[in-house]
């Protein structure tokens, strides 16, 4: 991994009331990357927050998938406007690291699904793994970028060149064994990762 141009460390740990996620993502690369860790909601009112994190159940494995990426769409639905993150860039050299802090009990938080869940009768659960992963691209020759209001939050636009395909990857830390509780208020449609 020390050869990768692109590298990600993750901690985590647990508190009374939260679980604590830090991750660290090191660009030994030329040129730049771009996260897609810049999550939003639109209710009640168009926020950005680095506490928002989307979380997927694995129960087969008693695992739970944190990430902040660009989310697969589902089959079963019919979309007008796909979620698209926003970014952070991390330079050429650079280092980017955030912490995210995750209220406990854990819930699953999956993109095209509503949030809050709707109240439903809830079955408490100890996980046992859990990883994260964070979406990026890689910055293109020709590349600009502007700084936009968005609902009231400065977000860093990148403007891709017409014709120029953008490499995409995603960045996954290493799997943590530890005792989460996690609260299941419905049945999972997708088993596993979606």
């Amino acid at each position: 991994m020390v050869n990768q141009p692109l590298s990600i460390s993750t901690t985590v740990a647990l508190t009374e009331t939260d679980l604590i996620l830090t991750y660290e993502v090191e660009n030994r690369a030329a040129r730049d990357v771009y996260l897609l860790n810049r999550l939003y909601t639109l209710t009640p009112r168009f926020t950005f927050n680095r506490n928002l994190v989307y979380i997927y159940f694995m129960p087969e494995t008693s695992t739970i998938w944190l990430n902040k990426k660009l989310p697969s769409i589902p089959l079963d639905r019919s979309l007008l406007t796909p979620f698209a993150p926003y970014v952070t860039p991390v330079r050429a050299g650079e280092r980017f690291a955030e912490r995210v802090e995750i209220p406990m009990p854990l819930e699953e938080r999956k993109p095209y699904e509503p949030w809050p869940l709707p109240a439903a009768p809830a079955q408490a659960q100890t996980y046992r793994h859990l990883y994260f992963t964070v979406g990026y691209y890689w910055s293109v020759k020709g590349i600009r970028e502007e700084t936009r209001d968005i609902g009231g939050a400065k977000a860093l636009i990148p403007l891709v060149p017409a014709g120029r395909r953008l490499e995409c990857g995603e960045l996954s830390g290493p799997v943590h064994d530890l005792n989460v509780q996690v609260l299941k208020r419905h049945a999972s449609r997708d088993q596993g990762r979606p």
